[in-house]
């Protein structure tokens, strides 16, 4: 079928749709002229933080563990014992991305947003200012953090070469319309992110757009009249008279204060954007962290030893070989020093975005440190201050931190109801930000920890959400979220959250008599006035790790125990939340009843392999070793009966209707890399 659609929308939907998706809709469309605006709209935003966010230039854990769309970048892999390939570098990926510009001028003005990773140079600013002239985005986020002597890569854009006249870099700014910046509440330690803001801020006078995200590294030891009084005080100071919209990437809860500030600064902006998914995240305080060991921990700690050792011997030979004070002939090890500057404080926060973990439900956004207010904290040394509102700095600062979720939501509908001249609305969702997770049912229900668990004090417990601040999310941030009741199929599980222990001590989950309807029953009625205020039920089932058995009962391999498990009503303790239920998603293993047969086996029908490429033009494949392609033809011999002989397909079930109990083997000791190929995730709406 023909692409339906004409080359205007088509460039619409792919801007929107991103780069992924215009890459992928350019390979599909083969020589279609549609293809050709697909691939110019892949350069529309070459790189965004999450491309960088911290990450060694030079860092090839993606090489080696990063499984890729495109399968000769699954792994890395080596040519003629020479050239390793695999997935590139943060550097291999710019080197590259400057020199398709520089051989192909034309697709210059194709980038209009763009993102500098912190350990780019004066020289690489320099370029994206000359060559890229057509930018009305810059992503300044992921901005170096100095070192112990006060140094950092981006010292020389703050100076004259760069922004000094006759600099193409201040045409630039000035014709930005949406600038990134660090978050500056801190500067007594973070000098660079202010120095974005009283420098390069101050020059971008056609700015509409300000996007504040948190550091990579936090700082516990923020001033709270920083925390408050900063952030609006600076952008309204240095932001142009344009500037009309904020986006905060970032946890600041102390909505009310920054609404004033602006107002008080003489600041335009009356349009405030959140990621309402990423701080619902915070949410509940006090989650369980996991002890498993990570393959990044492993790998990390292997490295940093091997080059320890590395050092060691060098050490040992120069002594055999030099006197004590002869200077060292030997090469020096490659260990990383503490005090080496912001590679080393970026590395110990930095994480690659392809280790996030959907089916680890211990993980959360990362809280940020609200500061607390004490005696030592004069207001007189704060510039943005005003000494008569020390009583909304304290209030301020208590609900930068609220300990439950019901309280965060309704802080922020008391925000916008108190301030109707600002209006909220939500940003796109980073799934890297954790801002798509499921949500526990009970964070629907928690109280805060000064609440008494007796069932007379519930309702003078609850902190007033009500059907009015449902609608509010609904109409003002469009909130769909997802409940993740995987942990109260069964309520007896001893595997609950910790953060919800007070629900389980007032409901008796505990106790073998329970059967969950209490707490259900709480649950159904917040799940009924979020269906009234016009946001849909969605349920999920089956978000487990890879490495855990996807049974709900059965295991542990009991005979016994597995005799009375069929016999007893099935019910998942959803009876009070069926009726309420818009879409229920089930994520399950496609093995899963396992084959007794072949209880380690894969079968080929889920695991398809694409076609090698360099086979079907007829040129030699340079992955020999890694990939074995098929023969283009069918065996030649031929018999009496005059056909070819070709294997016949045998198709295994993918899952069998079998009712004897699945093998214990094949529940646990599956290797992680062969399971990981065939479990997948699949939805089922009703």
């Amino acid at each position: 079928m023909p692409w339906p659609l004409p080359n205007r929308v088509t460039k619409t939907i792919c801007i929107v749709a991103g780069r992924d998706a215009s890459s992928a809709l350019c390979i599909a469309l083969g020589k279609h002229t549609a293809a050709s605006v697909a691939h110019e709209t892949t350069y529309h935003e070459p790189f965004t933080y999450w491309d960088w966010h911290g990450v060694h230039p030079d860092d090839t854990y993606a090489r080696e563990w990063k499984r890729q769309r495109i399968w000769e970048h699954q792994r890395s892999f080596t040519v003629d014992g020479l050239h390793v390939l695999g997935y590139p570098t943060s550097r291999e990926r710019w080197i590259r991305f400057q020199e398709s510009m520089e051989s192909h001028p034309t697709r210059r003005k194709w980038v209009k947003r763009i993102a500098v990773a912190h350990w780019m140079g004066s020289e690489d600013l320099l370029w994206i200012a000359k060559n890229l002239s057509e930018l009305i985005a810059l992503d300044l986020s992921d901005a170096p953090i100095v070192d112990t002597y006060g140094q950092h890569t981006w010292t020389a854009f703050f100076g004259p070469a760069i922004l000094g006249p006759p600099a193409v870099a201040s045409k630039l700014l000035g014709e930005l319309e949406w600038l990134g910046l660090p978050d500056f509440c801190n500067h007594h330690h973070d000098d660079v992110a202010s120095q974005l803001v009283t420098v390069v801020l101050g020059h971008c006078s056609s700015l509409l757009t300000l996007s504040i995200r948190s550091r990579q590294s936090s700082d516990d030891n923020t001033n709270p009249h920083d925390y408050v009084c900063k952030l609006p005080s600076m952008i309204a100071s240095y932001g142009s008279l344009k500037l009309e919209r904020l986006e905060l990437r970032l946890p600041f809860l102390c909505l009310e204060a920054l609404m004033a500030g602006l107002v008080k600064g003489g600041s335009e902006i009356r349009h405030i954007g959140i990621d309402l998914g990423a701080w619902i995240q915070l949410h509940p305080k006090g989650k369980k962290a996991t002890n498993d060991l990570k393959e990044s921990d492993v790998r990390k700690a292997a490295r940093s030893a091997a080059k320890k050792q590395r050092f060691d011997i060098y050490e040992d030979a120069h002594k055999e070989r030099f006197p004590a004070e002869e200077r060292r002939r030997l090469p020096e090890s490659q260990i990383e020093s503490h005090t080496a500057g912001h590679t080393w404080l970026y590395s110990k926060n930095a994480k690659h975005a392809f280790e996030n973990d959907f089916y680890n439900t211990d993980r959360q956004s990362m809280s940020p440190p609200v500061p607390v207010l004490t005696k030592d904290h004069d207001a007189a040394g704060c510039e943005y201050f005003d000494q008569d509102r020390v009583d909304d700095l304290k209030r301020s600062l208590s609900e930068a931190d609220p300990s439950t979720l019901p309280e965060m939501l309704d802080d922020l509908h008391r925000a916008a109801r108190n301030n109707p001249n600002f209006k909220l609305f939500a940003l796109e969702p980073e799934w890297q930000e954790n801002s798509i997770d499921p949500l526990h049912p009970f964070a629907l229900i928690q109280q805060p920890a000064s609440a008494t668990s007796s069932p007379a004090s519930r309702k003078s417990a609850a902190p007033g959400l009500n059907q009015d601040v449902y609608e509010w999310l609904n109409k003002t941030l469009k909130w769909r979220p997802v409940f993740d009741w995987d942990s109260l199929v069964r309520c007896k599980d001893p595997g609950h959250d910790k953060a919800y222990q007070q629900l389980w001590n007032r409901y008796g989950l505990d106790s073998s008599l329970s059967t969950c309807q209490d707490a259900n029953a709480e649950i159904a009625e917040q799940l009924q006035l979020l269906r009234s205020a016009g946001i849909p039920i969605h349920i999920l089932f089956g978000r487990r790790h890879t490495d855990t058995s996807s049974l709900y009962w059965g295991w542990p391999c009991d005979d016994n125990a597995w005799s009375k498990w069929l016999a007893a009503p099935f019910s998942a303790n959803i009876g009070l939340i069926a009726p309420l239920v818009d879409t229920l998603s089930i994520m399950y293993d496609l093995r899963d009843p396992i084959e007794p047969s072949s209880p380690f086996g894969v079968s080929s029908s889920t695991c398809p392999r694409p076609v090698c490429p360099w086979a079907r033009v007829k040129k030699t494949c340079p992955y020999k070793i890694q990939w074995n392609p098929a023969p283009i033809s069918p065996r030649g011999q031929k018999l009496a009966n005059k056909h070819l002989l070709r294997t016949p397909p045998v198709s295994k079930p993918l899952a069998p209707h079998i009712h004897t109990l699945p093998l214990p083997e094949s529940a646990c000791c599956c290797d992680f890399q062969a399971r990981s190929s065939w479990l997948a995730p699949f939805l089922v709406h009703i």
